[in-house]
This record gives C-alpha cells, structure tokens and sequence, in this order.
C-alpha cells in the first residue's frame, strides 16, 4: 500500500509537472511580447520627446549609436570576432542599414516632430500587413483573401484614423505632412522586413541586426553633421537623452532580442499578433505621458487596423 502511494505520489507529481511547464513557458513568451509591445508603444513618446530638442537625423543618429554600439559589444561577446561575409551579403544587409535604420529614422522623427504618437503608431501598426501582401508578390507565398481582406481593412482603419473619421477630407488632399512621413515610416520598415526574409536565410538574426544598425548609423552620421544638430549635443537636458538612450537601448536592443526569441519560441504568426498592441499602448502613454487628445476616430481607426493584421495573421 505505501509503495503503491509513493508511486502514485511520483506519478501525480511527474503529471502536474508535465502540465506546468507548458503553461509556464506560455505565460513566459507571453510576458516577454506584451513587453515588446509596450517598448515599442513607448517609442512614440519618446521619439516626440527627442524631436522637441534635435532634428530628425541627429536623433536618429544618436539613438542608433547607443543601439549599434550595445549590439556590437554584445556581438563580441558572444563570437569574440568579426564574422567574413560575401560582398553580396554585404550587398543585403546594405539595403538593410538604409531601409529599416536610416530611411525608416528619417520619417519616423521627421513624422513625431509634428505627429501625434497615437495617431502616427496607428498608421506603422499595420506594416505586417503590407509585408504579407508583398510576401505574396515577391516570395510567391500562398495567396489569401484574407490576407487581401486584412489588408483592405487596415488600409480603411488607417484613412479613418488620419482623417478624423472625415474620408472625404483625403480626396480633398487634407492629409499631414506628419501622415506622409509616418507613411514612409511604414513603408520603409516593410521593405525591410522584406530584405530581411532574404538575408535571414543565412545570417542570424542578432547578425543581420547588429550589421545592419552598424551601416545604418554610419549612413546617418554623415546626414547628421551636415543638419547641424550634432552642434547642440552640449545643450541637451537630461530629459532629452533619456529618450535617446530608451530609443537606443529599450525599443531596439532589448526589444529585438525579445521579439526573435518569441518568434524562436512560438513562431512569427503568433508572435506578430502581439504586435498589435502597440499602438493601444502607444495611445495610453501619449495621453498619460504627452497629454495627447484620444478620440473616437482614433480609436475606431486603431481597431480596424488590429483587426486587419489579425486577419492577415490568421491567414
């Protein structure tokens, strides 16, 4: 009897234990994207922190010294040397540096110089649908109406959103110049998702990133000293380089690394739709944060766009 209990007792336990685990593992990968997408919502607010004290391409720069220098040490670390690649890998993750490092900084501060957070993150929010679209142009994927439908859904969310729920007011051309460059943003980011499903067939990701930061940078500085706005590096408050080091260190290292384990873990479907809380968070803390104004458009427009990339995930 006691042997037959202590079995049972082993048995029961090896079971709850068995049943933990996964349910831990969830809630860890869980945890770790919601995470991401509250960095990245957070990015927003401090982009338009930043861009009240520095121009676009000097706070692109200064926040992508801060990423690019704690990745290469991080790289270091791990390979203890620099890694030989071809010239046609140097060749992508050229287009890289320049799409989702420079491009994308240049309309991204250009667009939070004169944006609101909220309203921008609606707009960059609905770039995996554009980048599942584009899978099926360029990578021959598998094609879906409801990636189409998704996409169609976030495109209307966006124009609702940006137009204050007055559509007609597009046609009429009334749309920012805050919008366009958001636009951009988006645009540029996509084609860098783009690239990266090429070179991610045969570079790490870590390595595609720190290299690709690493152009970037170097592609930003020279922009950066010729706009003058490295001049007022000795007058920044310390509010100012805050924003920088969270852009730097926060939305991009600690959030990237985070967001290729949760793809690791639970693969890219599951993962993107995390994603889309960010602009639920970028809207919470522009309110909180920057006192931004939260309308009904606003968040009728974030949600058709939620929805649009869920359907696209679903896909």
């Amino acid at each position: 009897m006691v042997n037959g209990t202590a079995d049972c007792g082993i048995a029961a336990g090896v079971q709850i234990s068995l049943n933990r685990v996964p349910w831990a593992v969830q809630k860890s990968d869980a945890f770790k994207l919601v995470l991401v997408s509250f960095l990245w919502g957070g990015q927003f607010v401090a982009a338009r922190i930043a861009t009240a004290e520095a121009p676009p391409f000097a706070a692109s720069f200064l926040r992508y010294l801060f990423a690019a220098v704690t990745l290469l040490i991080i790289h270091l670390i791990r390979e203890r040397r620099f890694c030989r690649l071809s010239l046609r890998q140097w060749g992508w993750l050229t287009l890289l540096g320049l799409s989702g490092v420079f491009l994308y900084n240049l309309f991204f501060f250009s667009a939070l110089a004169i944006a609101p957070a909220g309203r921008s993150s609606v707009v960059v929010a609905m770039t995996p649908t554009v980048v599942s679209v584009a899978s099926i142009i360029f990578f021959k994927d598998r094609f879906s109406i409801l990636r189409v439908l998704g996409l169609v859904i976030a495109l209307f969310g966006v124009s609702w959103a940006i137009s204050g729920g007055d559509l007609p007011s597009l046609l009429r051309g009334e749309i920012g110049r805050g919008d366009l460059y958001i636009f951009g943003a988006m645009l540029s980011w996509a084609t860098f998702s783009i690239i990266g499903k090429i070179i991610l067939r045969e570079l790490s990701p870590r390595l595609a990133i720190t290299y690709a930061c690493l152009i970037g940078t170097v592609a930003l500085a020279i922009p950066a000293v010729l706009e003058g706005g490295l001049a007022g590096i000795p007058q920044y408050s310390l509010k100012m380089w805050l924003s920088l080091a969270y852009l730097g260190l926060m939305g991009t290292v600690l959030a990237f690394i985070l967001y290729y384990q949760g793809i690791k873990s639970i693969g890219p479907s599951k993962t993107a739709i995390f994603v889309n809380l960010v602009p639920i968070w970028a809207m919470s803390l522009g309110t909180v944060v920057l006192g931004e104004r939260i309308t009904l458009s606003l968040i009728l427009g974030a949600g058709m766009v939620v929805g649009g990339v869920f359907l696209t995930s679903r896909s």
